[in-house]
């Protein structure tokens, strides 16, 4: 393998490059048409790489994402050992040998950078010679990178067997935040982990959807979160419901900042909404994705959140809501100052919908996204009337044109929407629980009511 590769200081100097190159370029663009230079998504994603976090995706993929110019080293990355020489991390020191008066286990050395990441990613390498020896030994390189906070393990096919390998990233690494979600985890390998995590107060994050243990089994979450994201599916078992469980969890945390259910079938919504009401709300963020939510659930969300002062961030995509649902939702927002940003895309809502909410920003100064995206809507011509006139903080409306429209209609409402501009609220960053872990850290605001 070649070790001239080195800790990706060529690509760190080329992106430096590349970033100075197009604000040159945007600013020359800005000059002779006087509009902003448009960035689509995935440029501006890669304008924002952590040059301290080291991040494989995909089993061929070098450090920092895909690049062309890596394409004639991707081949020697094609297994689980070679992404762990890749990122030349510290070895275990011999038994014998003592480094230092802190009693390394391994050759950390402070000087070098890649012994200082603070985010590691190894995913997608489950038909790749991941085993379990392979992990153990990638994981006692980690043990004294005291920097490390993040450790992706997704799609590695980790199963019960890896129980010891999981419970050893709690008790010697400083890892904070886990996603080992799209695994095959079941019951004996889900357990013995959440008890492990009863003793520790540092954990903050953990995404354990998309495995095989239940989310049922004997009191399984019982620590200090700030962020989970769970689901309650279960293949082949309709009426299983193990989301009310994850509900009921929900109501007794005070702890926690960010849920994510998805993919569930969520029978009670009480303790969600009852928290949600409480004088003592403490969630920033929900996401109750695919859960296939009723009329009567959105009702209840939506009276629960009318006086809410802690929730900043909704998503509530792909649960078939129609203009009447959408009707309790547009309400809220005549009542509710601290949303900040709703996900509805993927819905039935129509022109009824859009009417009620036109109403509803019109006394609304602090929702500054509202995602319409894949939903039914043939007309927009009230938030033509009321979007720029009678409301200034509405700035992201999704991709409105994913919408049965007139092309005419979406670019006179963009050109709106991009055009104003809001004084009413100052940018803070950062504001630590507000940031998601599956979120890039955008920056959050403070608003004056």
């Amino acid at each position: 393998m070649n070790q001239s590769i080195g800790p990706n200081l060529k690509y760190i100097q080329k992106i430096e490059e590349q970033e100075k190159l197009i604000e040159f370029l945007k600013s020359k663009y800005k000059e002779q048409t006087g509009y902003e230079a448009p960035i689509d998504q995935e440029q501006q994603q890669q304008s924002t790489i952590n040059n301290k976090s080291i991040i494989m995706p995909s089993a061929k993929s070098l450090i920092f994402g895909k690049h062309e110019e890596e394409s004639k080293q991707q081949e020697e990355y094609n297994n689980f050992y070679d992404a762990i020489a890749a990122l030349q991390l510290p070895q275990r020191a011999p038994p014998t040998k003592q480094l230092g008066k802190q009693k390394l286990k391994t050759t950390l050395n402070l000087k070098n950078p890649l012994h200082l990441v603070e985010v590691i990613k190894l995913n997608n390498f489950q038909t790749k010679n991941f085993n379990r020896l392979a992990l153990r030994d990638f994981l006692e390189c980690l043990q004294d990178m005291k920097t490390l906070h993040t450790l992706e393990l997704r799609y590695n096919g980790i199963d019960d067997s890896y129980v010891d390998e999981l419970k050893f990233i709690i008790t010697n690494t400083s890892i904070q935040n886990l996603d080992i979600s799209h695994n095959e985890i079941g019951v004996k390998g889900i357990d013995p982990f959440f008890n492990t995590l009863k003793g520790v107060n540092y954990f903050k994050s953990l995404n354990v959807t998309r495995n095989n243990f239940c989310s049922n089994s004997p009191d399984p979450l019982t620590y200090d979160l700030y962020h989970i994201a769970c689901d309650a599916y279960k293949q082949g078992q309709a009426e299983y419901k193990g989301s009310d469980t994850i509900c009921k969890f929900i109501s007794s945390q005070r702890s926690l900042r960010n849920v994510q259910i998805q993919d569930s079938h969520i029978h009670d919504i009480k303790p969600i909404t009852q928290t949600l009401s409480s004088n003592t709300s403490f969630l920033t963020e929900l996401t109750l994705k695919f859960c296939y939510l009723s009329a009567d659930h959105i009702k209840n969300l939506s009276l629960a959140l009318q006086n809410n002062n802690s929730l900043v961030y909704l998503n509530i995509q792909q649960n078939a809501i129609n203009d009447l649902s959408g009707q309790y939702i547009a309400t809220m927002l005549t009542t509710n100052h601290y949303l900040y940003h709703i996900d509805l895309e993927h819905n039935q809502l129509g022109d009824h919908f859009i009417e009620a909410l036109s109403h509803a920003l019109k006394k609304n100064n602090v929702l500054n996204a509202i995602r319409l995206g894949w939903n039914v809507i043939k007309n927009v011509q009230p938030l033509l009337q009321v979007i720029g006139p009678d409301n200034n903080t509405v700035k992201d409306l999704g991709t409105l044109e994913q919408n049965p429209i007139t092309l005419l209609q979406v670019d006179q409402l963009q050109k709106r929407v991009q055009n104003k501009q809001s004084s009413n609220f100052s940018v803070l960053k950062p504001i630590s629980f507000t940031q998601s872990l599956h979120k890039t850290q955008d920056s959050f605001r403070l608003w004056n009511i």
